[in-house]
């Protein structure tokens, strides 16, 4: 009895932390390419053409507004299109 107490809390708290835990990875074969101006780099798979080019319309239209706005002019910033991830995940940079 000593024993089953502490396996099964071992057991739920495994179990617990596999739902905050993702370590899967995009497939090896995805070939990537990258569009770019001034201000933003945008890397995708290449079958999201179409997607990364809308994106890249979108930052531009909205990135003289949000700058003016806030008083601010950003470095360039690097953004990456994934949609093999089935838990989505974000990346914020300084």
């Amino acid at each position: 009895m000593r024993f089953i107490l502490p396996l099964l809390i071992l057991i739920s708290a495994n179990a617990y932390a596999q739902d905050f835990i993702n370590l899967s990875q995009g497939r090896p074969d995805t070939n990537w390419k990258k569009i770019e101006n001034q201000y933003f780099e945008i890397i995708y798979p290449d079958y999201l053409k179409k997607k990364a080019d809308y994106i890249l319309k979108l930052l531009d239209y909205y990135r003289p507004i949000v700058s003016k706005k806030y008083n601010v002019s950003p470095k360039k910033i690097s953004i990456v299109i994934r949609s093999q991830m089935a838990i989505p995940n974000g990346f914020v940079t300084l």
